[in-house]
């Protein structure tokens, strides 16, 4: 089962197949932009289409400590948008997608990529809880999608993964 929270999606044992979906205080605006770009970078993604996903993604596609060229985003797309992301992705519309200030994606990017001051930039995050592999401590693994205005129309601009401290 998967549990999104502000867009959070988080593993459990159990079999329950409803997912939980939560609503933060903040408030996103969704321009039409931002609508198109979702429902043509969902189809890429669900439908495995390497060259349409290249086109809705800024290259360099940042990474913590590294980026990826267009010919190496392509080779790593299953590992990226394995079935447990793509899972999730194919019940979502652009609503859940989280909307975050300037100031918090260049800490959290540590200040990899420029934005510019009108930006509106996006995220979501996949949270699994590696308890489901026995694994003790209790850790978590994060997945962070990034979506930003480039050239005029949003990208994927930047993709991280970490295991975070027990909780």
């Amino acid at each position: 089962m998967f549990t999104i929270l502000f867009f959070v999606i988080s593993c459990s044992e159990s079999t329950d197949e409803e997912s939980k979906r939560v609503s933060y205080a903040k408030q996103c605006e969704y321009p039409s932009s931002i609508q198109k770009f979702w429902t043509s970078f969902k189809r890429a993604l669900l439908s495995k289409d390497k060259n349409r996903a290249v086109k809705l993604t800024l290259f360099p596609l940042q990474m913590v400590g590294k980026s990826y060229t267009e010919k190496q985003f392509a080779e790593n797309f299953e590992r990226i948008f394995d079935e447990d992301v793509l899972s999730e992705i194919q019940h979502l519309n652009h609503t859940y997608l989280e909307c975050i200030g300037i100031q918090e994606f260049l800490q959290e990017t540590h200040n990899t990529i420029p934005v510019e001051n009108y930006s509106n930039i996006y995220r979501f995050t996949l949270v699994y809880n590696l308890n489901r592999f026995k694994i003790t401590p209790k850790w978590k693994a994060y997945q962070i999608f990034y979506f930003k205005e480039a050239e005029g129309e949003y990208k994927f601009c930047y993709y991280q993964t970490s295991i975070n401290s027990p909780f």
